[in-house]
């Protein structure tokens, strides 16, 4: 277990729920549903701590999103092109009618794992992970992660819109 990227409470206007500051705050947990589940799990965790989402927080709070899977992904056979691929992270083409990640096997973190190296760096992910979505019939390039330090910036980046994701059809 491993914390993949930490957010500090800088201001806050009204008082507001742990769950509810929650949603949107990282890309792994866009829905209330999602931030729920992430919280329940431990997940999402406030000042490194596994707590109720119905909290209030306060100024400074550091909320915590973390790594909980322990068992890696079970490789699905389908060749997937890589575009780029360096120790930090690679950007593949995902074929439309695949799902990108989730409970089912047919996805595209499950075809690129045998295809995607695992990064030798200190800080390296246990296997390379999709750093954002793109919906089952779409196909276009996909960043994946394969350090924590790039799933953090890379994160950080998209989230500030500093890497955008375009529709080229």
């Amino acid at each position: 277990m491993y914390i993949l990227e930490s957010h500090i409470v800088k201001s806050l206007q009204d008082p507001i729920r742990f769950e509810e500051y929650c949603k949107g705050l990282f890309i792994q947990y866009p829905s209330n549903k999602s931030v729920k589940k992430g919280i329940k799990k431990g997940g999402i965790q406030l000042n490194n701590e596994t707590v109720e989402g119905g909290r209030f927080l306060k100024m400074n709070d550091t909320i915590q999103l973390i790594e909980l899977e322990e068992n890696s992904p079970r490789p699905f056979p389908l060749k997937i092109e890589i575009l780029f691929e360096d120790e930090h992270f690679a950007i593949v083409n995902k074929p439309s009618g695949l799902v990108t990640s989730g409970n089912l096997f047919r996805t595209l973190e499950n075809a690129i794992q045998n295809q995607v190296k695992t990064s030798t760096l200190k800080g390296a992910l246990k296997w390379p992970k999709p750093l954002h979505r793109l919906d089952s019939a779409t196909s276009g390039m996909v960043i994946i992660s394969k350090s924590i330090a790039a799933h953090i910036k890379l994160g950080e980046m998209l989230k500030e819109k500093q890497i955008t994701k375009t529709d080229n059809a």
